[in-house]
């Protein structure tokens, strides 16, 4: 998929079942349509709880036993959750995770298919020592990206760059690469991206607030209109 600048994804009004309004800035990074405000897309009201609730191996911001869960399913090639993680994920984590209201869970969900170095870029954070640390500097590549060419040839995720960010970060490049040729991490990514297809995934980002699914790039007030207090 092509970038696309910030504000031609035009913002969308959309009223969900249960009433709520939110904001729907289109589109998401996807190979089909998604929705706003949506069921898990199997035809159920909800999704498998079992799917949503904090696990070991997951990525965390915030206090695990925070009061209100907020999952991100996410492709680090994908220019719309790029556009979330620099222009509102800031503030969702200083108002909602910071003061323990939320805690915040990335999962991986690579679209190969469109994107095709994303896959090897979530293998990639995951050899990573520091998750976050890395996650952060894969997302700000785009807009590195952005400063040569308006149009993504994908480069920056590719297998070379990706070493080089594993150096920024201060770790062992030949340990790094030899993570990455392993395959280790690979039922890791997998199994990120198997748990957002049966919660019925088909773009990214999408977000699960408390068991809510929201598609497409959101704003602060977006996830405050979901939380419990």
């Amino acid at each position: 998929m092509r970038r696309m600048t910030r504000r031609q994804a035009v913002g969308t009004i959309i009223r969900s079942a249960g009433g709520l309004v939110v904001v729907r800035y289109l589109p998401g990074c996807a190979t089909q349509e998604g929705g706003g405000t949506a069921d898990n897309g199997n035809g159920t009201e909800e999704p498998d709880s079992t799917l949503l609730s904090i696990e070991s191996i997951d990525h965390v911001k915030g206090d695990p036993e925070a009061p209100n869960i907020i999952i991100e399913y996410g492709d680090f090639e994908c220019s719309t959750c790029g556009s979330f993680f620099r222009e509102h994920e800031p503030a969702v984590l200083s108002e909602l995770v910071e003061p323990g209201l939320a805690a915040f869970i990335f999962r991986h969900f690579p679209q190969p298919s469109i994107h095709p170095t994303s896959r090897g870029a979530a293998i990639a954070a995951e050899c990573a020592l520091d998750f976050f640390e890395y996650h952060d500097l894969l997302f700000n590549s785009q807009n590195d990206q952005d400063e040569e060419d308006e149009e993504d040839d994908g480069s920056a995720l590719e297998r070379d760059a990706l070493i080089g960010y594993a150096e920024e970060v201060g770790l062992n490049a030949t340990t790094f690469e030899n993570c990455l040729e392993s395959g280790a991490k690979v039922p890791r990514v997998d199994r990120d991206g198997d748990s957002g297809t049966r919660l019925g995934v088909v773009e990214t980002p999408t977000f699960f607030v408390n068991g809510r699914m929201l598609t497409g790039d959101h704003t602060l007030e977006d996830f405050q209109t979901l939380l419990v207090q």
